[in-house]
């Protein structure tokens, strides 16, 4: 209820850090955080693109082969064999082989080596149909395609990884805050807290502070009778990640 998430507001505006406004690291909490939601898009608007391709291209079989698209795994398994055509020659034996070192030998529960083959083996036998196909220019076109989102995924992950990294160890670090000993709070929602406060001396109260988060509903009147409504002007990054680490806390940490 908004009682419940204004009063987790308000002791969450208390343990805030007072900064200096000439200090620097706060600027470069919120520049770095913003940049990585830039390429967290990015990486979701390649990742929805391959999906694309690879039903233009494997039908909707691909979907069954692994747990996730992005995973390692199946990154290097599409970066090597983009189309079904590539594995018109390729025997199960060898596939089973590739799938086994491309895990890091590590395929699930159970015995790594005959996973590697039963996957293999569902992966053969669900393009039986479409590896004979001739590969034309246009499946030539699609197959590089594939391979240079698969090269653009796997970059974008190194990259948010990166930036998570100097979030954590070279930022976050010189704050001196303790924002993610909460469960509710790791690393990202810690630098959208922080980088988009700023200094929470800039805010003489906590109404404030609320108004500027846009906890606060925004009070009209028509007809002699008061009615609260969302706040608009307000920073919806910050109102976004409070009701997300607000939500996780309620459950995870209720307030007493």
């Amino acid at each position: 209820t908004p009682g419940v998430l204004l009063k987790y507001f308000c002791a969450l505006y208390e343990s805030l850090p007072k900064i200096e406004e000439d200090n620097q690291v706060y600027a470069s909490i919120r520049e770095a955080e913003r940049f990585r939601e830039i390429l967290v898009k990015m990486k979701t608007q390649n990742v929805n693109r391959l999906h694309f391709y690879l039903t233009k291209t494997w039908g909707g079989a691909y979907k069954k082969f692994f747990s996730g698209l992005q995973n390692k795994i199946a990154l290097e398994f599409f970066r090597t064999y983009p189309v079904p055509q590539v594995l018109k020659e390729i025997k199960a034996q060898e596939l089973a082989r590739f799938l086994y070192e491309a895990s890091s030998h590590h395929l699930g529960r159970g015995n790594p080596r005959e996973i590697a083959q039963e996957k293999a083996k569902l992966i053969l036998s669900s393009i039986k149909g479409i590896k004979d196909l001739p590969l034309t220019l246009e499946r030539e076109m699609k197959k590089e395609i594939i391979k240079e989102l698969v090269a653009n995924i796997s970059q974008l992950k190194a990259s948010i990884r990166a930036i998570g990294r100097k979030l954590e160890k070279d930022l976050l670090s010189k704050t001196g805050q303790s924002l993610t000993s909460l469960k509710s709070i790791d690393t990202v929602t810690a630098s959208v807290l922080l980088g988009e406060t700023l200094n929470p001396d800039r805010f003489s109260t906590r109404d404030k502070f609320a108004r500027y988060n846009g906890s606060a509903p925004q009070e009209r009147s028509s007809g002699g009778r008061a009615k609260h409504r969302a706040r608009k002007g307000c920073n919806r990054r910050l109102k976004r990640t409070l009701r997300q680490i607000s939500v996780t806390a309620i459950v995870r940490e209720p307030l007493t």
